[in-house]
């Protein structure tokens, strides 16, 4: 429920923003959001590498939160196109965080399979946010979306709990903790 933005971007940029979907202002909007999610999930690997990941999912997830309802209350422009760049900045810096915190917990002979899935899952259920965001944004209008968005991104930042893997105890260690309670 809260990237409904992304597929509803030309009626965002239209109705909010006075932006022609067709026109170089929409382009730029939408590489800036591009940009945004470029920086945002390359610093995962980079300056934030070191850093927990379940800090960054929820840091992410809170930061989306206060961008995506600051991108529905911008009423210029101007405004939007560095928002929406901090808005792609915390999501892909969140979400890139989030998939590497699973790839660390998975084994190696499950990992391709389960992250095929993930995608899959994924690019999924941003097809039916977008059907249901739909006709919310036609009725309600697509800032008031973009808050209830907002309002599930925090609720979300609050509910994750990405906690760092427990230590792995291998066979040989496993079958002498066995022995020992018998």
């Amino acid at each position: 429920m809260c990237l409904p933005f992304i597929g509803l971007m030309p009626v965002v940029a239209a109705r909010e923003f006075g932006i022609n979907s067709r026109s170089a202002g929409y382009g730029v909007l939408y590489a800036c959001f591009g940009v945004g999610a470029l920086v945002g999930a390359i610093s995962i690997g980079t300056f934030l590498a070191r850093v927990r990941k379940d800090w960054i999912v929820r840091f992410g997830l809170a930061g989306f939160a206060v961008m995506l309802a600051g991108f529905a209350v911008v009423r210029s422009p101007v405004l939007a196109y560095p928002v929406v760049a901090l808005v792609g900045t915390f999501y892909f810096a969140m979400i890139t965080a989030l998939s590497t915190a699973m790839q660390e917990r998975l084994a190696d002979a499950v990992r391709g399979r389960f992250m095929a899935l993930w995608i899959m899952g994924f690019g999924g259920v941003i097809s039916v946010g977008n059907l249901i965001g739909g006709p919310i944004a036609q009725v309600a209008g697509p800032r008031y979306l973009l808050l209830a968005g907002a309002v599930a991104a925090l609720g979300l930042a609050w509910y994750a709990d990405v906690r760092p893997p427990l230590p792995l105890v291998s066979p040989e260690v496993d079958s002498g903790l066995s022995a020992a309670r018998r």
